[in-house]
């Protein structure tokens, strides 16, 4: 709500100080007041100047002349008083296509940097990650299979047969790169339906190896790098 609050104040700030460039208020305020006061003090005038009329000719003409400069300044008022409300509007119409203006160019400069950043992440994947993925999935799977890894009970032999399969694959270094690679993924600074499309297949395939989740249950606890697990959502 705050943070609406001060968008809104930036907003009606912004197109106040843009529609003072055309025409500052102070200059249509002191106008209008320089005129009315023209107004109020040819009205005193013409009522002192009234009281001695009767005595003298060139204090009548004065009157009224002063009477009918009165009436031509009253509609001028209100004529200006018209011009510096259209104006105002004008201002206000002006001021609001800049501002949409300048929203539109704010969306295109952060659609280019989303762009480019899933380029990076695309490009991080293809040379850093993928390769390491396809070597720690077949290194894991040989060491598994070559020790019929499916056929054994003895879950202590398992455990160890893991951790030789996961230090003789990388599989560390992998997670290490997975979790570098998933920092992309903690913002909407990247297009991420078209990144996880290019690693779904292999994180896929990786999430299908032999009791992998109680190697990454180990390396969770020795490490406490979880932030690649943002990458499995939706991949299983």
């Amino acid at each position: 709500m705050s943070d609406q609050l001060l968008k809104d104040g930036f907003v009606v700030n912004t197109i106040l100080k843009e529609a003072d460039l055309f025409c500052p208020n102070s200059v249509r305020i002191n106008f209008t007041i320089y005129l009315l006061l023209v107004a109020a003090i040819t009205a005193v005038i013409i009522f002192f100047l009234s009281a001695i009329s009767a005595l003298n000719k060139k204090v009548a003409f004065l009157v009224a002349f002063l009477h009918y400069f009165t009436i031509f300044l009253n509609p001028l008022v209100s004529i200006v008083t018209i011009a510096g409300i259209i104006i105002a509007l004008i201002q206000l119409n002006l001021a609001q296509k800049s501002y949409k203006d300048s929203v539109e160019n704010v969306k295109l400069l952060l659609k280019d940097k989303q762009n480019v950043y899933t380029l990076e992440a695309s490009n991080y994947y293809n040379k850093e990650v993928r390769s390491s993925l396809i070597y720690s999935i077949q290194g894991y799977q040989r060491i598994l299979q070559g020790v019929y890894y499916s056929n054994l009970d003895d879950e202590t032999l398992k455990q160890i047969i893991r951790e030789f399969a996961t230090k003789n694959s990388d599989l560390n270094l992998t997670l290490l790169k997975l979790s570098h690679f998933a920092f992309y993924f903690k913002s909407n600074m990247i297009d991420q339906n078209y990144v996880r499309a290019e690693y779904k297949p292999r994180v896929r395939e990786f999430l299908q190896l032999p009791d992998i989740e109680l190697v990454l249950t180990t390396y969770y606890n020795d490490t406490g790098l979880t932030s690649f697990k943002r990458l499995f959502d939706g991949v299983k």
